[in-house]
């Protein structure tokens, strides 16, 4: 992406896709953002200074905090009964997705949990604020043996011990 739109990563919300794109391409941009977005927030390179404050120590990438969506200010973890004592960058599961989706261009709720989003119905909904992107199908393809070269993995089922993909 860097070489055939450098532009594109410091531009997420440019106004590059408009309804006139289609949903193919409104799609292949929106996985090219949120990949970005991702990228650069899991990046463990990225250097987090040592806080004026001794619980506030040097990060290199953002830590794991359950309950955790704000990863710019250094909290601690929102949830009263963790262990943790240090004031982090921080995300959770559904905090990296939530990032992603909004650092994306799109609105996905202030109530955005892991569970909400492993439902294809969050994902329609999510998709139906974009004219174009409210084409694209979504459906739950079932087990790993089904996957195709496009499709999104994006849940890990623990009763069936099976990948649950989704594709768009």
């Amino acid at each position: 992406m860097k070489e055939n739109d450098p532009e594109f990563l410091t531009d997420y919300n440019g106004g590059r896709a408009n309804a006139e794109t289609g949903p193919q391409l409104r799609k292949n941009l929106f996985l090219a953002k949120a990949t970005a977005v991702a990228q650069r927030l899991c990046n463990r390179e990225t250097v987090y200074s040592k806080g004026s404050q001794p619980n506030e120590p040097e990060q290199h990438g953002l830590g794991y905090s359950y309950g955790q969506r704000n990863y710019v200010e250094r909290l601690l973890p929102p949830v009263k009964s963790c262990c943790q004592m240090y004031k982090i960058h921080s995300l959770d599961c559904s905090g990296l997705m939530y990032n992603i989706l909004k650092e994306s261009g799109y609105d996905p709720s202030l109530s955005l949990t892991a569970d909400k989003i492993r439902h294809v119905d969050f994902w329609e909904k999510l998709f139906d604020q974009d004219v174009e992107l409210s084409k694209v199908a979504i459906q739950d393809l079932g087990p790993e043996e089904k996957l195709q070269e496009g499709d999104i993995l994006y849940w890990y089922e623990k009763k069936t011990a099976s990948w649950r993909p989704i594709s768009a």
